[in-house]
């Protein structure tokens, strides 16, 4: 039996002769069982709309998707989908084109060339160096400005290059309602940010959200998110059964790395 997720993730690469499987799939394997017809999404971060249309097709015609993306170029990329091929997911998506942040203003914005504008962010990260970058001008928003208040989020997924933090700050009656919030994170963002890990785990413990691994280990502590290898973690109401909500990833994990 496994014990730890330091266990579970050692044997997990073991099994998969040393590679990571897609963590962006077992996180939409995560939000598809979770979310249901007439649900209500966010996503922030949305690239040029993998996840969005996703979380669209899961929400169901009398769902709602919120999406929020900085890139101009993604935008126009996402646009040109719900136009196109998913023109049928169109009605029930709200595309925001804005950065986010815990106050409102204008902001520099560096674009990334590489990982399809992937590592895109307000804050010019350790990680871009020697590589081809954009600097724009773009509009900053809250996410409580973006979504209306008197609407319950189910479900957020948030991937903005180390401004999470940020961007939670500025999401207090969206968080009142305590979504599942999906969430990347790795240790090089709160230098370039300005705040420290226990700031970011602190902030989940006031909504009285726990902090998972993708798989369902519990981060007690900030130590813990600093420690585990993986960068995917989830945020849930803490009498959720977060076994139950993280279990549609390890199933997939058995079925295509363990083979059971």
């Amino acid at each position: 039996m496994l014990t730890t997720n330091a266990d579970y993730l050692q044997k997990m690469l073991a099994a998969n002769k040393g590679n990571w499987p897609d963590l962006e799939g077992l996180l939409r394997d995560i939000y598809v069982a979770h979310l249901n017809a007439g649900d209500i999404a966010v996503d922030v971060g949305v690239n040029h709309g993998t996840h969005l249309f996703q979380i669209a097709e899961a929400v169901g015609e009398t769902g709602k998707v919120i999406g929020v993306e900085a890139v101009p170029a993604h935008c126009r990329s996402v646009r040109e989908a719900m136009a196109g091929p998913y023109a049928r997911l169109a009605p029930r998506i709200q595309l925001f084109e804005c950065a986010v942040s815990a106050k409102e203003g204008r902001a520099e914005f560096f674009v990334s060339q590489i990982n399809d504008g992937g590592l895109s962010g307000l804050k010019f990260r350790p990680v871009l160096n020697n590589t081809a970058v954009e600097q724009i001008g773009v509009d900053v928003k809250t996410l409580d400005s973006l979504v209306p208040p008197d609407i319950a989020v189910k479900f957020m997924k948030i991937d903005i290059e180390g401004a999470e933090y940020d961007a939670l700050r500025g999401a207090t009656k969206l968080l009142e309602k305590r979504p599942v919030v999906a969430f990347e994170f790795d240790n090089s963002a709160p230098e370039s940010f300005g705040y420290t890990v226990k700031d970011f785990f602190a902030l989940f413990a006031h909504y009285n959200l726990a902090v998972y691994d993708l798989f369902g280990f519990p981060m007690r502590s900030a130590d813990d998110m600093i420690a585990t290898p993986i960068w995917n973690f989830i945020a849930a109401p803490s009498e959720m059964d977060a076994d139950a909500l993280t279990a549609p990833a390890r199933r997939t994990i058995d079925r295509d790395v363990f083979r059971r």
